[in-house]
């Protein structure tokens, strides 16, 4: 359903950030979506920017990226340095831009702590 790619290293060498990884719906995957997508889906709900801008500034914040960056270093501990370099190299740059979208996510910190102990 899904295609991955990691994006050009100049590009966030450029903008000083970690590399991304890039996805896009193959066939099956746009298949799916239009199978899937409901004509009278509900708006979504307004987000006070304002909500994002100090959620990214709490130490919270800062405590939950940092218990998955030492949870991240932990369980890739013994695999194989290739591995374990790009498993880091995935998540910094997913936390790059969980924290960067912080503005459209409220409940950022929860989002970090749920999803990445997995």
């Amino acid at each position: 359903m899904l295609e991955s790619r990691w994006e050009d290293p100049a590009i966030p060498a450029r903008e000083n950030r970690p590399r991304r990884r890039l996805y896009r719906l193959n066939a099956a995957g746009k298949a799916a979506v239009r199978e899937f997508r409901e004509p009278s889906a509900a708006p979504a709900v307004q987000r006070s920017p304002q909500a994002g801008a100090r959620m990214r500034s709490t130490v919270l914040a800062k405590l939950a990226i940092g218990a998955v960056r030492v949870w991240t270093r932990l369980y890739t501990w013994r695999t194989q340095p290739a591995v374990r370099t790009e498993r880091c190299a995935e998540i910094e740059s997913d936390l790059w831009e969980s924290r960067h979208d912080a503005d459209n996510n409220s409940n950022f910190t929860l989002h970090v702590l749920a999803r990445y102990p997995r």
